[in-house]
């Protein structure tokens, strides 16, 4: 890799490092951003599942679709009471 375009790669993982959690990159694959290594796989794990989902459902219907901001925020609001909670 010559100075400038590794220059560029690093300058790339550092804008994805602080506004991205993972992405997959055209001709070299995803890039999983996490605290530790442990996280990051789990990460790249959850990334690759999703693909799958993706390309599953494309085969039903094109586009697929995909919820709206608000939509999104309905979700995660539920997702806060979510699943077992233990009492401490």
């Amino acid at each position: 890799m010559r100075p400038l375009e590794h220059a560029n790669f690093l300058n790339m993982l550092r804008w994805l490092s602080k506004n991205r959690k993972a992405t997959l990159l055209q001709h070299h694959g995803l890039i999983a951003c996490e605290v530790n290594l442990e996280k990051a796989l789990w990460l790249a794990h959850e990334v690759e599942v999703l693909a799958q989902l993706y390309l599953t459902t494309l085969a039903i219907t094109d586009p697929v679709p995909v919820l709206s901001d608000e939509e999104i925020a309905v979700v995660l609001e539920k997702f806060k009471t979510y699943g077992l909670r233990i009492e401490e």
